[in-house]
């Protein structure tokens, strides 16, 4: 059969052609491809966010660590860390991998907007998961040392004081719990707590923070236990006219303390 010549050249050409286009198309994918998945770009960021999203979590991990350690860009190596980090300490069953990335956080980036979250978070765990409420105090203050003006600073002071009195630690714990009633918000708690802690040694000064209590209290129930607690501390000092008003005061019918105002005023009475 008879070849024609111009016909198998056209073909060679049009080969040579598609073949070029082919490796030209070739190259701008793996150039896209690369791109995205580049150090600089914000692809792998992106893919990390969809995974969290689709609750895959150790693998959003993973995607966030990359970029964490290979990105060119310190601001979304910080981001991509905290993402890490934050993702991992709201996984209950590997508490360690959310210590070590938070700690990693605290350490590579200090004095920035989310270590004191970090620090923070370090004080749940350390509670909650290793028991030591010593180190959770200590991560508290450091979240407070970071960011004094925090709308949480608060909380962090009164975490770490509750975690230093159940700890044994009771003059620190006053000093953080003293530190906490400067915020409204903690202003009972942290009293509450005062007083509890000094029942035993010094029932006047425990008196003043259950008076201070109860100043402080926003509901009626608080109110209450603040009344209840100046009350013991005034029994305590053989002020029993001054018990029993507290206890008059106190809006409750539980029968528990009007036996306990009954007995004050058989004591009280001649």
């Amino acid at each position: 059969m008879r070849t024609d010549l111009s016909s198998l050249l056209l073909t060679r050409r049009e080969l040579r052609f598609v073949t070029r286009g082919m490796v030209r198309l070739g190259l701008v994918g793996a150039l896209v491809v690369g791109g995205w998945l580049s150090p600089l770009s914000p692809g792998p960021m992106m893919h990390a966010g969809d995974l969290a999203a689709s609750g895959q979590i150790d693998a959003a991990i993973d995607v966030y660590l990359h970029s964490a350690h290979s990105h060119l860009l310190p601001s979304t190596r910080r981001e991509a860390l905290w993402a890490a980090a934050s993702l991992a300490s709201v996984d209950t069953t590997r508490p360690q991998r959310a210590i070590d990335l938070l700690r990693d956080f605290v350490l590579q980036h200090p004095g920035q907007a989310e270590t004191a979250q970090a620090s923070a978070r370090l004080g749940t765990l350390y509670l909650l998961y290793q028991h030591d409420p010593v180190r959770a105090a200590e991560a508290w203050g450091q979240a407070v040392a970071t960011a004094p003006q925090d709308p949480q600073a608060g909380q962090w002071l009164l975490d770490a004081g509750l975690a230093l009195a159940d700890a044994g630690l009771s003059e620190q714990a006053l000093t953080q719990l003293q530190r906490a009633t400067e915020h409204p918000a903690q202003a009972f708690a942290a009293s509450f707590a005062m007083g509890r802690l000094t029942m035993t040694v010094d029932p006047a000064l425990a008196y003043g923070h259950y008076s201070a209590a109860a100043r402080a209290a926003t509901d009626g129930s608080d109110q209450n236990l603040a009344r209840l607690g100046a009350a013991s501390a005034l029994e305590a000092l053989d002020r029993v006219d001054q018990a029993v008003a507290e206890l008059s005061a106190v809006e409750t019918d539980e029968p528990g303390v009007q036996r306990r105002r009954a007995r004050l005023l058989a004591i009280d009475t001649p």
